[in-house]
Formats: C-alpha cells, structure tokens, sequence
C-alpha cells in the first residue's frame, strides 16, 4: 500500500510538470459589434492597425529524459487600413538538424471577424489556408493567410512552438511596430532552473509584474496596458534597443545525481578574465616574430610615438585584406593572420595591438556591439551582444580609438558600423566601459551656381559636392560599392529635379585618404519658379534644399544618433536675368542648440547692383548623439530649416 501510495505522489509529481504543457488559452472577451463598428485607434489616429491583444505564455517542462520549452501566443488585431492587410499574413521559419526540424509547431487555430448586415461573421482558419516550404536543406517555412481580411476586420490566431533548447528562450516584446491595448506574458519553469530576466524600456509601466515560488515551480506573470508603437526613425542606431520587452537567460541549473548547481553566467570579472586568457583572443596578443624586420624598417627612422603608431596603423590598413564577418572570438591566430595578409575586423585590429606593443606602444583591446546590432547589457555580460573589437591606444598622454580593416578612412576615424557610445577595455586588472569619440566629422559641401535664362525661362545648374573625413569616405565607399556606371545612375536618380544631369566625378576611385572626392552635376531645372502677373517667384534653394522634415513625430523616447558630428554648407549663387528686380529676399535666421549642441545659419544677401543673390545654408551638429532631452530642440531646428529652404524669392518684371 505504502509502495502504491509513493507511486502515485511520483506520478502527480511527473504529472504537475507535465501539466505545465498546455495548449488551451485563458478566456478573452468576445469580440463585440462596437469592435467591429469602430474605425480608428483613440490613442494613435495614425495607426493602420492595432493590437487588441497579444498574449504569451512560455513552459519548461520535462520530456521523459530531457527538458523542452514551450511558446504558446495569442494575437488579436484590428484592421483599420488597406496597409495592414499584410497583418493576415503569418510566417515563421524553422532549423532543421539532420533534416529533422528542432522546433515544432502545433495547434494552430485563426479566425478572422467581419461586420456583416449588421451581425457579425466569423471565418475560421482551415488547413488549405496553411503552408510549408522548404527553403533549403536547413530550412523551413510555415505561412499561412487568414481569410476574407478587409477594413474593419479583426484578426486573431494562436499556435504552440516546442523547441529542445530551452536554455535560451525567446524575448518577448511588449512593444511592437504597431500600438498595443495589453500584452501579456507568463513564463513557468521547474524550481531547478534558474532564469535570469533582463528588463529594457520597462521601468516603472507593468500593471501586473509578479513571480510565485512553488515547491516545483517558478510562475511569472507581466502585464502592460497602453502601449505606443515604436516606429522605424531617422537617426537612430538601432529602434530595437529601445522596444520594451523581456529577455531571459538561464544562469545555472541542477538536475539529480548532480551535488551543486551548474553555473552557466558570466559576472563581469569572470567575464573580462575569459577573454584575457583565451588562447583567441588576449593569449593571442603575442610578437609577431615575422614582422619584425618591417617593424626595425619603422623604428630605424626614429619617428616620435605618434608618428611610430601611424606607419605601422597604415602598414596594416594599406596591406591587409579585410574579410567579412563579425566576431567577439576570433577563428585565426594573429600569426596566420599576419601570414595570410588578411583578417576580419577584429583579427586585424588584434594584429594591429600587437604590433603596436612591439614597438612600445601601450594598446589594448576594445570590445563593442556594431552599431544596429544593439547596445550591450551593462548589467551582465552576454558574449552575443559584442561582436568586434577596437584597438584602444595611449600615445602621447592621448587616448586614441583605431580600426584597421578600412583603406578609405584615415588615422583615428572608425567604420560607420563600429560608431557606438562605448566600448569594454579588456586590460589586466583595468578592464572598464570606456565612451568612445571619434574627432572626424562628416562635412559636406555643396555648392550650386544657377543661371536664369530670359528668353527660355530656363534655369542652368551646376552642382559642386565635396566632403571632407567621413563625407569623404561616404562618396568613395558608396561609389566602390555600386561601380562608376551604378553610381552616376544613383546620383541622377538623387537629383530628379534637374534635367538630363551630365555627372562629372574626381578623386572617387583613389584610396588616398588626404585627396579631396568631388562630383559635378550638370542641367536644367524646369521647376524651380512660376510667375504671377508680373512677379516671379523663385525657390531660395533651388536644389539641395530640404524638402521633408526627418522627424516627424512630436515625441521621442530614445536619443538622436547621428554616427557622428555633422556639418552641411550649401552656397548657391542665383544670376537673374536683366529685366527682372528683387522685390523681396528671404530674411536670413541664425539658431543654435543647447548648449553649444550645433546651430543654424541661413543668410541671403543681393550682389552686383542687385543682379546676384548669393544664398547660404549652414547646418551643424557638434555632437554624434543626443539624448531623448534634446529631441524637441533638434526638431524645433528641422522646422526652422524646412522653413527657411522652402522659401521663395520674389522678382518683379521691369519694363522694356
């Protein structure tokens, strides 16, 4: 009786965990006629959607003699434009291993709601409705398409995904592209699994934020109300970094049989000591007795430090083939690249450290996260969220950031992809976040000379760009990247307002960092004027001007990240015909930012006895990243520079 009673507490011990494995959903409430009936989003009237509801719940459970993960989701949406009909539209990809797939897919079930006479219809999800495909032999696609979607609609589909892995759950993301009325989350695991929960943009919003202890189980439970969208913007590294959502991470398990837990997490010490002893990575940073003779080359001309670093920093970046790919943990040793004379970014700016320690520099490595691919969590350590590695240089009482793997940027510019706010030092008992600064700045100059033809109305244009650091850089990566015929096709598609354009280019196909790149565009603008009576109105800025404001939104929850300083100076320099005479000029504006954050000037000034106006724009931004406190300020300048480009010239026809 005994031994029946023990088996039975075992089988509702099993039987608790395996009950976690659920696949029925709580209740929502029924969609109503006013839900069908209404046809915008109160809270955000732009939205071409919404989610009503979006719904997880994420298992651990066990699985006879291992442990899986489950996530079930519900999402109910309203339709409310043409443009969210491709919401109706699911799809998923799946891994295979050994043409098995890891993760499996169940129970899905959809329904779409539609207003009909009055009533409402419901059209269910069928199995023609969903699709598989195999995209090759490691992958897969589930899809399918609810049916009879229109305005008004409302949506709503659910699935259960079983994965093996369940060490690295997914996130979930409370925010999405589209406004949320309530995102809810429950994530269950045994008590002998230990998940850490990373929290981003989340403080201080949770309506529910719980977790409950049990004798065999952890259950958490978040739930947020309300919440915007987060839209794609201009000047931002990377919207994801700033979505509020959960990431979870297991930190150390222990299953029977075992005397102490497994421990899976970094702390940042055991972190920053890993990297200094792998064999990879600062083992690697060793002489490279190869280099040396070209090393004596640089140290017999007795050069001071600054100059030292520079010949062997461009003895790298000119000689080495830079190879893609992004990596924390390097696949080469220095040596073979050094052999090899090619590396990723990362192998040659290790090479790079090393051989600046040869020849007495003090060089260490820097690791970061490129730029789109997310900040990393300064609270723990996660290997995934750095993927390359700066050199970080003392010379001459300056500290200097280098990277090797570009021939188009010169000493101390670093790769668009590499402009992050900070970095981790990996030093012996100095490892630290170091901010990182670049002095270069993108300046562009353009200057347009425009000549007003009497007899054919007419406007002749020439237009002069040329940049300097990274403006410069742009011009010639962009250009060895498209190729002389793509480019030229590029830049006359850019300037649509000019006719037939003739594209001249100088100095783009050279990997002199110090020489100038230029183009030169050549046409008619047809467009430019139009003429009342006996005035004649005519654009201050012909071309070049702003035409639309590069942010659009009242409000902004995350910085302004420009990658780096940026200055734009447009002079153009506008001949009028003889018959014609200035009634009224645009006044000219000066603005500046915070701070001494950047500034604004817009001049316009009549020469030659009234025959030439001469109109000058000049926009700065002293700083590569503001924060969200200086959002309104920038914009307030956009408003003032959209403004100022989209106003007119007035002249007056004078007798014969």
């Amino acid at each position: 009786m005994k031994k029946l009673l023990l088996l039975i507490i075992l089988l509702f011990q099993i039987n608790v965990i395996k009950a976690q494995s659920f696949t029925h959903l709580p209740p929502f409430r029924p969609v109503t006629l006013a839900d069908l009936q209404s046809n915008k989003y109160d809270k955000d009237s732009s939205a071409e959607a919404y989610y009503m509801q979006n719904f997880g719940h994420t298992w651990v459970y066990d699985e006879l003699d291992h442990y899986e993960i489950a996530y079930q989701v519900f999402v109910r949406i309203k339709i409310l434009k043409p443009s969210a009909f491709k919401l109706a539209t699911y799809e998923r990809f799946f891994a295979k291993e050994n043409r098995q797939l890891i993760d499996r897919i169940k129970d899905i079930k959809g329904k779409t709601y539609n207003l009909v006479g009055g009533q409402i219809e419901e059209i269910e999800l069928t199995s023609k409705d969903i699709f598989k495909s195999k995209i090759d032999s490691e992958t897969e696609k589930l899809s399918f398409v609810l049916p009879k979607v229109q305005v008004g609609s409302i949506i709503e589909y659910s699935y259960v995904v079983h994965s093996p892995i369940p060490f690295n759950p997914e996130d979930w993301l409370f925010q999405k592209d589209l406004p949320t009325e309530v995102s809810e989350y429950f994530f269950e695991y045994p008590k002998n699994f230990s998940y850490r929960a990373i929290e981003q943009a989340t403080e201080g919003k949770f309506d529910v934020d719980t977790c409950i202890v049990s004798k065999r189980m952890v259950s958490c439970h978040w739930i947020m109300h309300d919440i915007p969208a987060i839209r794609k913007e201009e000047f931002a590294a990377s919207t994801d970094d700033y979505v509020r959502k959960l990431h979870f991470e297991l930190i150390e398990y222990i299953m029977p049989g075992m005397s102490e837990p497994k421990k899976l997490a970094f702390d940042w010490p055991s972190f920053d000591n890993y990297l200094l002893r792998s064999k990879l990575f600062g083992k690697s940073i060793v002489s490279v007795e190869a280099a040396q003779p070209i090393l004596n080359q640089f140290l017999a001309k007795k050069l001071d430090t600054l100059a030292l670093a520079k010949e062997v920093y461009h003895y790298i970046r000119d000689n080495f083939r830079h190879l893609p790919g992004y990596e924390l943990i390097p696949d080469n040793t220095i040596t073979r690249v050094f052999d090899q004379k090619a590396g990723t970014g990362t192998e040659l700016n290790l090479l790079l450290i090393s051989l600046l320690r040869q020849v007495g520099i003090d060089a260490y490595p820097l690791i970061i996260n490129t730029r789109g691919n997310g900040r990393p969590w300064k609270e723990f350590p996660a290997f995934k969220r750095f993927d390359y590695t700066l050199v970080y240089a003392q010379i001459q009482g300056k500290s200097i950031f280098l990277d090797a793997s570009n021939r188009f940027l010169k000493w101390e510019m670093l790769p668009q992809y590499c402009m992050v706010s900070e970095g981790r030092l990996i030093k012996q008992d100095d490892c630290r976040w170091i901010p990182i600064k670049s002095p270069a700045k993108a300046v562009t100059l353009v200057n347009v000379q425009v000549n007003f033809a009497q007899n054919t109305g007419e406007i002749d244009t020439e237009i002069d760009y040329s940049g300097n650091d990274y403006q410069s850089a742009i011009f010639r990566i962009e250009y060895l990247l498209l190729g002389k015929e793509k480019y030229i096709e590029a830049l006359k598609k850019r300037a649509d307002v000019i006719e037939k354009p003739v594209v001249s280019l100088s100095g783009l196909d050279s990997t002199n960092t110090e020489s100038q790149a230029s183009i030169r565009l050549k046409g008619i603008i047809s467009e430019a004027y139009h003429e009342s009576d006996k005035f004649l109105y005519l654009k201050a800025l012909p071309v070049e001007g702003i035409k639309e404001h590069p942010l659009p939104n009242p409000l902004r929850n995350f910085p302004v990240d420009f990658t780096y300083p940026q200055e734009k100076i447009i002079t153009c320099r506008i001949n009028i015909p003889d018959n014609y005479k200035i009634i009224e000029l645009p006044k000219s504006v000066r603005a500046s930012l915070p701070n001494d954050g950047g500034r604004f000037v817009f001049t316009v000034q009549a020469q030659n006895e009234g025959k030439t106006i001469i109109v000058s724009s000049q926009l700065q931004f002293k700083k590569a990243i503001y924060e969200v406190e200086a959002y309104q300020s920038i914009r307030q300048i956009f408003d003032l520079v959209l403004g100022k480009h989209r106003e007119q010239i007035v002249l007056q026809k004078q007798p014969k």
